[in-house]
């Protein structure tokens, strides 16, 4: 409660409505765009497939050692922000 005591609402609804802004503006685009690259990217593997079926081994693989990265990336990253986060 102390927070809210020390600073004034103005100050925390125009934050509230600059982070809102914020995400309006960038959301869309870059949702269309991740999207767009993953649809192209299937698009690719399944053509690519089609021409050579051997090629879906290794693709599986793939696919799923960049999964398990992404993961740990993810896991990292958070730990990091809430490292930085006390200081």
């Amino acid at each position: 409660m102390a927070f809210f005591d020390n600073n004034p609402i103005g100050i925390l609804l125009n934050r509230c409505s600059r982070d809102m802004g914020i995400i309006d503006d960038l959301l869309p685009p870059t949702l269309f765009d991740a999207l767009s690259l993953m649809l192209l990217n299937i698009g690719v593997a399944i053509l690519i497939i089609c021409i050579d079926p051997w090629i879906a081994i290794p693709t599986v693989i793939l696919i799923v050692a960049f999964t398990l990265c992404r993961n740990l990336y993810v896991q990292t990253a958070r730990n990091i922000k809430r490292l930085e986060g006390f200081y």
